[in-house]
């Protein structure tokens, strides 16, 4: 495939979530060897997913050092981003041990701190429409842990079963926490409670001070229903104001 075709894959994916995507935008600009597509491909690096922000930082990081060998900038760019993504997983680990936990989407972060801890209890959102969340349950299973599947609308009511809420992001701003549609109310509900709300977010998933979101577009509705037309929104904004703890 060529980077156009893999930047076209990335921009229309609606599962993965920000550590696999930025990757594979990785692996096609690494492939990329005239100079004109790599400046083609740099410019439209981070309008790829514009809710992640992962793909604002690559894109800034590899601006910036263009003139570089691009591999080894690649190569620095992921080595800081796993790095930083290992500490925070280990970091939250340590905090929800033992503990109820709740989860919304699939994220490789809350994977690896929910692997890591191995003594926690979970309950895992389907995370509607693409049920994204029921994989990582049985990612889940895998590792030997016991999680349980909720429907979405479930959490609330489930809120009383559980100790903290545990989000990755997609970004984070002064506006809030970017993450899967479903957050907002999860967090809501959570406050309600009187339960924690901890979200991972290493230093590339924070966007600087003054960055404005562009408008989210809407996706397919036939996601949703094939009967009727919906709006089908793949994000949401948490205010910071519901967050107990962010782990960076």
């Amino acid at each position: 495939m060529t980077w156009q075709e893999i930047f076209d894959e990335i921009a229309a994916d609606n599962i993965h979530g920000a550590s696999f995507l930025v990757r594979r935008a990785c692996e096609a600009i690494e492939s990329i060897e005239n100079p004109k597509e790599l400046d083609k491909s740099l410019a439209k690096l981070a309008q790829l997913q514009p809710y992640m922000a992962p793909f604002y930082h690559l894109a800034s990081f590899l601006q910036e050092h263009k003139s570089d060998d691009i591999s080894q900038s690649v190569s620095l760019w992921l080595r800081n981003f796993d790095e930083d993504g290992t500490r925070v997983a280990k970091m939250a680990a340590k905090i929800i041990k033992g503990k109820r936990v709740l989860v919304h989407s699939a994220s490789s972060l809350v994977f690896a701190a929910l692997s890591e801890a191995k003594d926690v209890h979970v309950l895992v959102t389907e995370s509607r429409p693409k049920r994204e969340g029921e994989k990582l349950c049985r990612k889940l299973c895998s590792q030997g842990l016991d999680p349980r599947l909720i429907i979405d609308a479930a959490a609330g009511y489930m809120m009383e079963s559980i100790d903290v809420v545990l989000f990755s992001a997609d970004g984070i701003g002064e506006f809030g926490l970017v993450h899967k549609i479903g957050s907002y109310p999860i967090a809501l509900a959570a406050r309600d409670s009187g339960k924690e709300v901890i979200v991972l977010a290493p230093p590339q998933k924070w966007w600087p001070s003054g960055f404005r979101l562009p408008p989210q577009p809407l996706r397919n509705s036939r996601e949703i229903s094939k009967h009727c037309e919906a709006y089908n929104y793949y994000f949401d904004i948490t205010p910071l104001r519901l967050i107990t703890q962010i782990i960076k």
